[in-house]
C-alpha cells in the first residue's frame, strides 16, 4: 500500500472523528429545544383537536417546520464549539500513542505511518442513553397530541336570557285565549303589543328593576281584566238562566227588576278593558235586555251555554294565577231557591218568601260570666308614692273579744314610787362611761 493510499485511510478516519464530536456539540444545543418544541407542538395538537378547530390540519407541517427551525438555530449556536480536522487529528494522535507523526506527515516533514490492521476504537465515549430517551420522549408528546381520544364534544349552547316570568305568564295567557277564541283578537294583540315594547330592550336590561316592576305591572293588570271579564260573564249567564227557565213564572216586578240586572252586567260587558269575540261580542253589543221576554227558552239557555263556555275558557287560561281566580257570582242562584238553610224570595210556586223566626230551646252561651285576668300595668321597680298599686274587694274584720269601747291616752300601768321613768339598756362601753361621770 503507498503512502497516498495511507494518507487517504488516515483523513477519512480524522474526518469522521471530527464529525462525531461536533455531532455531540451539536446535539447538546438541539435537544433541550427540540423537547420544548414538541411539548408545546404536542398540547396544542390536542387541545385543537378538542376544539374541532380547523387549525389542526396544518399542525403536521407546524410541528415539522419548527423542528427544522430548532435544528437550524441549534447548528449555528453550536458551530464555534465544533472541532478542526487539525485539532480531530492531534486528539487521535494522542489516543493511539502517534506522537504527532499525523501532523508532521500532514505538513510534510515525514511519512504517514502505516495504517493498522485493526483499527481500535475512536478516543469518544457515546452516552447513547440520553439522545435517545429525548427523541422518544418527544415522539410520545407528538402521537399523544395526534392520536389520542377526546370526548365527544357538545356543541356549543347560545347563551339565551329567559324572559321574565310575568311575561312568560302572559304570554301563556294569550295563547291559550286565542287557541280557545274566548277574547276579542285586537285585546289580545294590545297586550302583545306591549309585551314586544317590554322585550324590545336589551335583553341585558331584562331583569332590572324598572324593566321587572312593569312586566308585573302588565301581568297584574292582564289579569284583573281577565278577571272581571270572566265575572262579568258568570253574572250574565247566571241572569239569562234564570230567565229562561223562569221567564214565564216571575211577575212583572220581578221581570223588571231582573232585566235590569241584566241591563247593568251587559252595561259592564260592553265597557271593560277585555271583550268576548266572533258572533258572541256582536251579539252581546246588539243585545237589548228588554227584548228578551220575546226570546224562547232554547235561544236564552244556547245563549248563556255560550257565555258559560267563554268563562270556562278564561278560568282555564288563569289556572297558573290562582290570584286572578273568580268564583261564580252568588246571584247565579234562581230566585225562590235558597242556598242551604237559607230562605228563598218567594214566588209562585217557589215556596216560602219569609224568613223562619223562631226561639231556641237552648240559650246561647256568650260565655258573658267569664272573666280574664289582665297583666298589671305598674312595674314595681319604677312605682313612685302616690301611684295607686291596686284595688281589692274585701270584707272588714273584727275583734271577736271585744270588751267595747276604750278612753285614749290612759296609762296601761302605774308608777313604782321613786323608780326611774325610763329604763334603758346600756352595752359596757356606755355603761363605762357613765360610770367615769355618775358614781
Amino acid at each position: 500500500m503507498n503512502q497516498e493510499e495511507i494518507r487517504q485511510q488516515w483523513e477519512r478516519t480524522i474526518k469522521r472523528l471530527a464529525r462525531w464530536v461536533n455531532l455531540g456539540w451539536w446535539l447538546e444545543r438541539w435537544l433541550p429545544v427540540l423537547m420544548f418544541v414538541c411539548i408545546v407542538g404536542g398540547l396544542t395538537w390536542f387541545a385543537l383537536r378538542t376544539l374541532a378547530r380547523p387549525e389542526v390540519a396544518w399542525m403536521r407541517a407546524t410541528i415539522a417546520g419548527l423542528v427544522v427551525i430548532a435544528m437550524v438555530i441549534a447548528w449555528i449556536a453550536a458551530r464555534r464549539r465544533f472541532e478542526s480536522t487539525s485539532a480531530a487529528r492531534v486528539r487521535l494522535e494522542d489516543a493511539w500513542q502517534l506522537r504527532s507523526r499525523l501532523s508532521a506527515a500532514s505538513a510534510g516533514v515525514g511519512e504517514w505511518p502505516s495504517f493498522p490492521e485493526q483499527q481500535p476504537a475512536l478516543p469518544i465515549t457515546w452516552q447513547w442513553q440520553r439522545p435517545v430517551s429525548v427523541l422518544g420522549f418527544c415522539i410520545a408528546i407528538l402521537c399523544l397530541g395526534a392520536w389520542m381520544p377526546v370526548p365527544a364534544r357538545q356543541a356549543d349552547k347560545a347563551h339565551v336570557i329567559e324572559k321574565p316570568s310575568a311575561l312568560k305568564q302572559v304570554e301563556q295567557w294569550v295563547e291559550e285565549l286565542r287557541k280557545e277564541e274566548a277574547v276579542n283578537p285586537q285585546n289580545l294583540a294590545e297586550v302583545e303589543e306591549k309585551m314586544e315594547e317590554l322585550l324590545r330592550r336589551p335583553n341585558e336590561q331584562w331583569y332590572e328593576h324598572a324593566s321587572l316592576e312593569a312586566a308585573d305591572h302588565l301581568r297584574d293588570q292582564t289579569g284583573k281584566d281577565l278577571q272581571e271579564l270572566g265575572a262579568q260573564l258568570e253574572q250574565t249567564q247566571g241572569s239569562l238562566s234564570t230567565l229562561a227557565e223562569l221567564g214565564s213564572h216571575l211577575s212583572e216586578e220581578a221581570k223588571n227588576g231582573l232585566s235590569k240586572q241584566l241591563e247593568n252586567q251587559l252595561k259592564g260587558l260592553r265597557s271593560g278593558a277585555m271583550q268576548t269575540s266572533g258572533d258572541l261580542a256582536e251579539q252581546l253589543k246588539n243585545m237589548d235586555p228588554k227584548a228578551c221576554n220575546g226570546m224562547s227558552k232554547e235561544q236564552m239557555q244556547k245563549l248563556a251555554e255560550r257565555l258559560k263556555q267563554n268563562a270556562e275558557a278564561l278560568r282555564k287560561a288563569l289556572a297558573n294565577a290562582p290570584q286572578f281566580s273568580f268564583k261564580e257570582c252568588k246571584s247565579c242562584n234562581k230566585p225562590g231557591e235558597g242556598e242551604g238553610d237559607k230562605p228563598g224570595k218567594g214566588g209562585a210556586n217557589r215556596g216560602r218568601a219569609d224568613a223562619e223566626l223562631t226561639v231556641k230551646e237552648k240559650e246561647t252561651n256568650l260565655n258573658t260570666q267569664a272573666t280574664d285576668k289582665l297583666a298589671s300595668m305598674i312595674d314595681p321597680e319604677r312605682v313612685t308614692p302616690g301611684d295607686l298599686i291596686g284595688l281589692q274587694d274585701a270584707r272588714p274584720t273584727t275583734k271577736e273579744n271585744f270588751t267595747g269601747p276604750q278612753s285614749g291616752g290612759s296609762l296601761q300601768s302605774t308608777g313604782d314610787g321613786g323608780a326611774a321613768v325610763e329604763k334603758a339598756t346600756l352595752v359596757p362601753a356606755e355603761r363605762a362611761v357613765l360610770k367615769r361621770f355618775f358614781k
